[in-house]
Order: structure tokens, then sequence, then C-alpha cells
């Protein structure tokens, strides 16, 4: 009986001390919290080489996140893209078969980004031929293409107008000299028209001289690099969203920048006068192709050479998002 008592105390404290360790363990299961911390997604990085004031002024305007990054090219002339060195470019549209030629064929372009007018800016109202008979003309020309076209074009014409043209690759040279020479005629786009524009000179639009028709001539255009596009078509696709709204941006009140004011030497007010001068918009995919073809044409009714070897054709753009 005594042997009895033993065992089933025995057992009793067995189940006693079974019990308290499944509840000691359930309270642990339940107190016990595993914190994963989530990974931070990669920053998005974009190296953007712009090459114009309208580039400048976009990206400025594109929405701050921290999602991403826009680094620019400090690089003040057209090297890298000569070179084929960047990953997303804006450049001035009529420069697209230069580098298209250039570059093998290396990129696609993605949108259009402005249109404009070119001005002739002189001393004298400049109504015909005759007026331009003696003149100093000053002639903007990054990479040497326009003075090859220009220097065939005028040829034998030259004997009879005896002009003295000034090919400057930097066109704040052909505003500086808007300012202090006479006798002259300048081609600007703004917002250097505005800046070298003074009480006594005369503007004429060019546009009613060149075979391009109101609306017809583009400024600006963006370029992406067929290698970067390999591995990185969703983060363009993005940057062409944060584009867009930049354009938007700019038409309803654009900001201007200290560093934009202190790389063009010009005040948040005259800068913004130009920009109202200026014509903003985003033109992509199928439209952007049958504007910039229309624009082509253009510029090979001027000379043909200005479209290259290489003549551009549909693995020019990009239009399949």
């Amino acid at each position: 009986m005594i042997k009895f008592k033993k065992i089933t105390l025995i057992i009793m404290f067995l189940l006693i001390f079974v019990s308290c360790k499944k509840e000691n363990l359930e309270k642990e299961n339940i107190d016990v919290t595993i914190n994963v911390e989530k990974p931070k997604e990669k920053e998005t990085d974009y190296k953007i080489t712009s090459m114009t004031f309208g580039g400048d002024l976009l990206i400025d305007n594109i929405e701050k996140s921290d999602d991403y990054k826009i680094n620019t090219d400090k690089v003040n002339n057209y090297s890298s893209i000569e070179q084929g060195k960047f990953d997303i470019g804006i450049i001035p549209a009529y420069l697209g078969p230069y580098f298209n030629n250039k570059t093998n064929q290396a990129f696609e372009i993605a949108a259009i980004t402005q249109t404009g007018e070119l001005y002739m800016l002189s001393d004298t109202e400049i109504r015909g031929q005759e007026d331009l008979k003696g003149k100093n003309v000053f002639i903007p020309d990054p990479i040497g293409n326009i003075s090859k076209v220009l220097d065939k074009k005028i040829g034998i014409f030259n004997l009879f107008l005896r002009l003295k043209i000034e090919y400057h690759p930097d066109i704040n040279d052909i505003v500086s000299k808007s300012k202090s020479s006479n006798n002259f005629v300048s081609l600007l786009v703004e917002p250097y028209y505005s800046k070298a524009k003074k009480d006594n000179l005369y503007k004429t639009n060019l546009n009613t001289l060149l075979p391009i028709g109101k609306g017809e001539l583009l400024r600006d255009i963006i370029i992406v690099n067929k290698n970067y596009l390999v591995n990185n078509k969703e983060n363009f696709d993005k940057f062409l969203d944060l584009c867009k709204k930049s354009i938007e941006k700019i038409n309803q009140d654009p900001e201007i920048s200290d560093s934009l004011c202190e790389k063009y030497k010009m005040s948040k007010e005259e800068l913004s006068k130009a920009i109202d001068k200026m014509d903003f918009s985003y033109i992509d995919k199928d439209t952007m192709k049958g504007t910039y073809q229309v624009f082509l044409e253009r510029l090979k009714q001027i000379d043909e050479s200005l479209l290259g070897e290489i003549k551009p054709s549909d693995s020019l753009y990009y239009i399949d998002k």
C-alpha cells in the first residue's frame, strides 16, 4: 500500500512537472518576438547629361524624393555624348542625327521636351537680303557642323553679300558680341536672346526665312543609351514620367534655382520672363516619332548633310513602353 502511494506520488509529481514545463514553454512562445528588418530598397541613381538650358530647367523642376537621386554631368561640352559615355542625355534636337552617326546608333530618342523659335538679332532692321550686306554674322556652332553647311550654301553668294561670318561653340560669346558690336547679326534662341536684347536692337523671327513652319522647330530631345536600357528600362520609364510632370510644373509655376541663375548669369526675374516666351511640352511615342521625322525633313531641305551618312531609321525612336 505504501509502495502504491509512493508510485502515485511520483506519477503526480511528474505530471505536475510536465504541466509546468508545458505552461512555461507556452508562455515563452507567446513572449518571444522575432524582429525581421525589411531591407531598404536601393535608391535609383539617374545620371543625366544635360546640354541645354531647357534640360537644366527640366532637371531643376523634377519632384524631389528619397527614392531616386538625380546626378548631372558637369562637363560643359558634348564629349561624353560623342563618345557614347552617358546614360540619359538632353540635347538640341537638330544634333540628333549628328550624334546618331558619331556614336554609331548607340542611343534612342525617347521624348521631345521643347519647341521654339530662332531669332536674328541685329543693330539695323533686316527686311531682305540687301540689308545683310557687309554684316558681321555671329552663329552658334557647338560641334562644327553648321559652319560646313553654311560655308557651302553661301559660297559664291558671299562675293555679293560680303558677310564676315564667325562661328562660336559657346553661345555666351555671341551674347557678349551682340552687346558690344556694330553692324552685326546674331542668331540666338531663348534665354540667350533675352540676355542679349537691348532697346536699340532689331529682332527677326528666322522661322519665316527657313523651310520650318511655326511649331516645327524642335529645341530639346531626351535620348537614352541602348546599353543603359538593357538593365534599366523600368527605371528609365519612371524617369520619363518624372520629366512629364516636370514639364507640367514648368508651364504652371517653374522653380528657378540659384544654381541656374549662376550658370546662365541671369536673375530669377530675367529667366522668368525668358521662360514665359519658351514653349515646353512633352511629346513621346508615335507622336514624337512623327513630329521628329517632319523636323528631319526640314533639316534635309536646308542641307542633306545635316542628317549624316547613317540616315535616321525606326530604330532611332524609343516608343515601346
